[in-house]
């Protein structure tokens, strides 16, 4: 997956000197770097060097729920958010599929 985020940066530098615009960064470098300033992330960055990138992905995704489903419920609580269109037992449930 490394790799091919490489190949996929130098194709949109060779596409952008072509056709003019603005640089390409990775997705891989943009993803890593959110998550090791976030709040809560399980991974420090010399660990973050041992784990797989699946592993990595998994774990983004699950954190993403976590994320969402806690976002959801401090609404819920505060009053600020209407609960009646929600499917609260799918939503509420952070242990769900992303």
């Amino acid at each position: 997956m490394i790799d091919e985020d490489r190949i996929n940066i130098r194709n949109a530098e060779r596409k952008r000197r072509i056709e003019g615009g603005r640089k390409v960064e990775s997705y891989l470098f943009s993803l890593i770097s959110t998550m090791l300033i976030t709040p809560g992330f399980k991974y420090k960055k010399n660990e973050l060097r041992e784990v797989n990138i699946a592993e990595f992905m998994i774990s983004v995704e699950k954190f993403q729920v976590f994320k969402a489903t806690e976002s959801l419920l401090r609404g819920m609580y505060s009053g600020f958010l209407d609960t009646s269109k929600i499917d609260t037992q799918k939503e509420l449930n952070w242990f769900r599929e992303s």
